[in-house]
This record gives C-alpha cells, structure tokens and sequence, in this order.
C-alpha cells in the first residue's frame, strides 16, 4: 500500500490542534522520540519498502541536529549510501558525511583524513553534483594546511569550474592567495581580477533576482 502504515510512520504524530503538547514531546510535526522509534523501526524492519529511503533521510537529519560524535551522527547516512546506492538521497547523504567530518576537523585535525575521505568518495560517485564545489573546496583548503600547494591548486581549480556564482568569488580568492603564497605576483594579479569579476557577476545575479542558494 502507497500510504500505508510506513508512510504515517515517516509522517510521525499528526498534531491536533487542541491537544495539550506532553512533557518529553518537542516538536509534534518534526523531531521527538516517537518519531524517531518510528524511523528506526521502518529502516530496520522494512529495508525494501517504498518510504524506507525517505524515513532514513529524515533520521539522519535528526542525528545531525545532534551533538554526538560525528561517527554516531553520520551512522544512519553511512547506513543509507551502503543500502540504497541510487537513491535520489545519496549524493546528500554521502555531502552531509563529509561535512560533519568538516566541521569536527575544524575542532581536531584528527578528523581531517575523515573528511577527505568522504568528499573524495563522493567526487568519484558523483562527479557533477551540487555538492561538488564544497567537496573540491574542502579538499583545496586541507591541502593548503598540508602544504600541498600543487594539490591545492588542483582542487581550487575545480572549485573554480564547478562553483555557482555566489561561491565562485571565494575560490577566485582563494586562488589568489595560493599564488601569493608561492610569491607569483602575476599570477596573483590575475585571480584578484577574476574575483573582482566574480564578484560583480554576483551582483547582477543578485539584483535581477536569478541568483538561487542552494
């Protein structure tokens, strides 16, 4: 059945707008404990039902919201990409991996192999994603620390050509601070001017109102 019993347990408890919300509840309509049993109980017991992809994208969505380890945050997703490798969902999910290892590697570098790992791994699942540019720029920004200048302006060349129009300027500059490290001033010269483009690209974008976030 299309709606049945895994699609209300995805949709979770459906409020009444007379009822009193419960000690414990937090959100009627979004995350709360029974919500998330019913989840786990469509991931786990229902692996080839319709809604099962669907019900992981949202429990993984609340394990990010989290503050746990990024192991245990990304466990649900992980989970996903091995099960459902042509989902729709799987190139968010294999993005989101990367960046909760992202942001932990800002805190502990230990993480950082972690990180690469997961955007790299996407970058050979799918390579032309709108997901690309964050994992080029990550990859660009971990070899700089490294000091892995050649390697850095590999990936920032490809954040480059990826970028939309509201990213491209930081990897323009970007670009122009590698090369002001490695003492070009031409060269260097010539991102600062690309990134002046980008960012006048981005203005109009902005004020003809085509520009579009993702």
């Amino acid at each position: 059945m299309l709606f049945g019993g895994d699609f209300r347990g995805y949709l979770g408890t459906i409020p009444n707008s007379w009822r009193i919300q419960q000690e414990g509840e937090t959100d009627t309509l979004g995350e709360n404990e029974a919500h998330r049993r019913d989840l786990e109980a469509i991931f786990k017991n229902h692996p080839d039902g319709l809604w099962t992809p669907t019900a992981v994208d949202l429990l993984g969505r609340f394990k990010m919201h989290s503050r746990l380890s990024p192991d245990i945050r990304t466990e649900v997703y992980k989970q996903g990409v091995q099960r459902y490798p042509n989902s729709p969902y799987t190139s968010r999910w294999m993005q989101q991996i990367g960046h909760a290892y992202a942001e932990a590697a800002q805190r502990d570098d230990q993480f950082d192999a972690l990180a690469r790992a997961a955007f790299e791994d996407l970058l050979k699942r799918f390579a032309n994603s709108d997901y690309s540019p964050e994992a080029f720029r990550y990859l660009a920004e971990s070899d700089k620390r490294k000091g892995d200048l050649p390697a850095a302006h590999e990936h920032a060349k490809r954040w480059v050509e990826s970028a939309p129009v509201y990213d491209k300027l930081f990897a323009w500059a970007f670009l122009a601070d590698l090369w002001q490290e490695e003492k070009n001033p031409q060269e260097m010269q010539k991102a600062i001017q690309k990134t002046h483009e980008a960012v006048k690209a981005f203005r109009q974008a902005r004020n003809s109102g085509s520009l579009t976030i993702s």
